[in-house]
C-alpha cells in the first residue's frame, strides 16, 4: 500500500510485541502521560538495517519503521523483523516525507515522543534512553544528538557541512545550536504535527527544526557518539549538489522571511491549520495579525506605512527593498508593514508612477507638464524634473498613505476591543 502526507498512515501490526519497559508509558509533567516510541526511516540499507532494527527493539520501546520505497533487500529484511511496526511508501519520496508518515502514525497511535535515528548504523541505538531522560525532565522541548564527528570520523566535508548549517539556524532562528544536521532527535509529536511543512527531503530536518524555534519549542542538545564508515561500508543516499541546492534554497526562503516578517506572523503562516485554511480566511487572519495585533501604536503602523510608500516612490531603484530595511531598523519600525507598502510600484502602475512623477517634478522646475501618458515624450533632459517628482510624489503619498493606514488600524483596534469609535 502506498501512504502519502495526506492519507491516514496503515499501521502493519507486528508478529510479536517488544517487551515492555517503564519509559513506555511514564507520566509528565502536568499528569498527563508521556509515550515515546522509536522512529526509523530507510531507504536502500540492507547491510545495516537488521542490527540497526535489533538495537532499537532492545531498548523496550516499541519500533515504527518507514520503509521509504526502498529497492535492495532491506524490504525483506523488514518483513522478516518480528515485533517492528511496518509502514511502507511504494516509492522514494523522501527522508523529511518518509519521517512525517512516521510522526503521523505514531501520533494516531497515542504516542506523545518519536526518537528518531537513522538506519545506516552511524547512531548506537542504545543512546535511545538517554533522549527518552531528556524528554522526561521536559516533555515540551526538541532534543537533538550532539554527534562527535571528529572522534567518529568523519571528513572535512561533514564538518563543513555542519558548521555551514549552524550558522543558517543561527540566522533564521537566533539559537546557536550545536549539531542541526543530526537525524538522532527526540521530536515532541504534537508540537511538531501543528507546523506546516513545505520540503520532503534532506532539507525537512533543517525545516522542522526552524519552524519549532519559532513556534516557541524550546531546544536542547545532548552529546552522542556517532560511527562513521569508510570505503564500501559507507551508505549515503545524499546527492550533493541537488541536496545542497535544496537546502540553499530552503535557507534563502527561511533567512528571508526572518528578516521581512515579525515574529509572531511567523508563527502563524508555520501553523498547519492556518495553511488549511481557505485563502480569504488566511488573508483576512494575515491583516489581522500584521496590523491589528502587530506590536506598538497604531502610529507606529502608520509611520512604517508611510516609509513604504515613499520607499516605493522614490528613484532608488534597485535599492528600495535594502534602504526600507534599514530605515525600519533604525528608527524602530514594522518591517514588515513597511514592506507590503513599498510594492505600491507594481508593474501595471508604473507607467502611471513614471508619468505622475515627472509631471510634478515639470511643475516645479517651472516647466510645462507634458502630454497624456500614452504619448509622452522623455529624454535625458527630464531626469531632473523625474527625481524631483517621485521624491514629491512619494512624500505626498507618504503622508496621505500612511495617515489613512494609521485611521485603518486605530479603527480596527477598537472594534476588536469592542469600543465604538465616537460619532
Amino acid at each position: 500500500m502506498e501512504l502519502s502526507h495526506a492519507s491516514r498512515p496503515q499501521v502493519a501490526t507486528p508478529t510479536r510485541s517488544p517487551s515492555r519497559s517503564p519509559e513506555v508509558s511514564e507520566t509528565r509533567r502536568g499528569g498527563a502521560e508521556l509515550r515515546p516510541c522509536v522512529l526509523i526511516p530507510t531507504f536502500d540499507n540492507e547491510g545495516t538495517i537488521a542490527k540497526v532494527l535489533a538495537g532499537a527493539l532492545a531498548t523496550g520501546l516499541p519500533v515504527f519503521v518507514v520503509d521509504d520505497g526502498a529497492t535492495d533487500g532491506t524490504a525483506r529484511v523488514l518483513r522478516e523483523t518480528e515485533g517492528i511496526r511496518l509502514l511502507v511508501h511504494e516509492s522514494n519520496r523522501g527522508k523529511g516525507a518518509a519521517l512525517l508518515t512516521g510522526f503521523r502514525a505514531a501520533a494516531e497511535a497515542g504516542f506523545t515522543h518519536a526518537v528518531t535515528l537513522d538506519s545506516d548504523g552511524q547512531h548506537d541505538p542504545g543512546e535511545v534512553p538517554r533522549f527518552v531522560e531528556a524528554a522526561r525532565a521536559d516533555p515540551e522541548q526538541l532534543v537533538l544528538g550532539d554527534r562527535d564527528l571528529v572522534g567518529g570520523g568523519a571528513g572535512r566535508g561533514s564538518i563543513w557541512g555542519r558548521r555551514n548549517s549552524n550558522f543558517w539556524t543561527w540566522v533564521e532562528t537566533g539559537l546557536r545550536l550545536a549539531d542541526t544536521q543530526t537525524g538522532y532527535r527526540v521530536y515532541p509529536l504534537a508540537a511538531v504535527l501543528a507546523r506546516h511543512y513545505r520540503t520532503t527531503g534532506f532539507d525537512f530536518e533543517i525545516e522542522v527544526l526552524v519552524k519549532a524555534a519559532w513556534a516557541g519549542v524550546r531546544i536542547r542538545s545532548i552529546p552522542i557518539p556517532v560511527r562513521y564508515f569508510r570505503g564500501e561500508e559507507r551508505v549515503s543516499h545524499m546527492r550533493p549538489v541537488v541536496d545542497f541546492l535544496r537546502i540553499a534554497r530552503l535557507n534563502t526562503r527561511l533567512v528571508t522571511a526572518r528578516i521581512c516578517l515579525p515574529p509572531q506572523f511567523l508563527e502563524l503562516v508555520t501553523r498547519r491549520a492556518f495553511q488549511e485554511l481557505p485563502r480569504s480566511e488566511r488573508l483576512r487572519e494575515s491583516f489581522q495579525e500584521l496590523f491589528v495585533r502587530e506590536p506598538g501604536s497604531s502610529a507606529r503602523i502608520g509611520l512604517s506605512a508611510g516609509v513604504g510608500f515613499f520607499m516605493g516612490l522614490s528613484p532608488l531603484w534597485g535599492y528600495q527593498i535594502l534602504l526600507t530595511l534599514l530605515a525600519c531598523h533604525k528608527l524602530r519600525l514594522s518591517k514588515t508593514v513597511a514592506l507590503l507598502s513599498a510594492h505600491i510600484s507594481l508593474p501595471p502602475l508604473i507607467p502611471f508612477i513614471l508619468y505622475a512623477s515627472l509631471v510634478i517634478g515639470r511643475t516645479l522646475l517651472g516647466q510645462e507638464p507634458g502630454q497624456a501618458p500614452t504619448s509622452l515624450e522623455v529624454d535625458a533632459r527630464d531626469l531632473p524634473a523625474w527625481i524631483l517628482g517621485s521624491f514629491a510624489l512619494g512624500t505626498v503619498v507618504a503622508v496621505v498613505g500612511g495617515f489613512a493606514i494609521y485611521l485603518l488600524v486605530a479603527s480596527a483596534r477598537r472594534l476588536r476591543a469592542g469600543v465604538r469609535p465616537r460619532p
